[in-house]
């Protein structure tokens, strides 16, 4: 896993720990994490909006 990947799966971390209270869990299912580090960013993008900034 690259270093900026990490750094992207830990701030998912950090954003639920941080809202644990609003969405009623306190971390991801683990079969999350790993396909966030191994999946492509661009395939949680839905096509319609690959094009916005």
């Amino acid at each position: 896993m690259t270093a900026e990947r990490h750094r992207l799966v830990e701030q998912i971390r950090m954003a639920v720990r941080a809202t644990t209270r609003e969405l009623g869990f306190d971390r991801l299912d683990p079969q999350v994490e790993p396909a966030l580090r191994t999946v492509p960013r661009e395939r949680f993008v839905p096509d319609t909006g690959a094009m916005v900034p």
